[in-house]
């Protein structure tokens, strides 16, 4: 997919993020092959709107950044950092 089409899907899947499945499924799972990251750098690559970005800084990373090929998914996690602010930087 270009970065077009994700753009096109941008706010639909952002609207995911508060999803009983994400919650109660995806999260979980990413945080058991996440690991401990207290202390570390990450860089979370097909960040998207900045779901799994944001678990990531909740779990004690020190320097958090995302990036995504999708400039609305970047505009769409930048909002919510402002809203919300966490020190992640978001880049395309």
């Amino acid at each position: 997919m270009s970065s077009q089409s994700y753009d096109l899907i941008a706010e639909a899947y952002s609207e995911t993020d508060s999803s009983l499945t994400k919650e109660h499924v995806a999260k979980p799972i990413l945080l058991s092959l996440l690991g401990d990251t207290r202390g570390k750098r990450v860089i979370d690559f097909g960040c998207g709107s900045g779901y799994s970005t944001l678990l990531v800084r909740e779990t004690g990373s020190t320097d958090v950044v995302g990036v995504d090929i999708s400039a609305e998914q970047i505009r769409i996690a930048q909002e919510i950092g402002k809203r919300n602010p966490s020190g992640i930087a978001y880049y395309q």
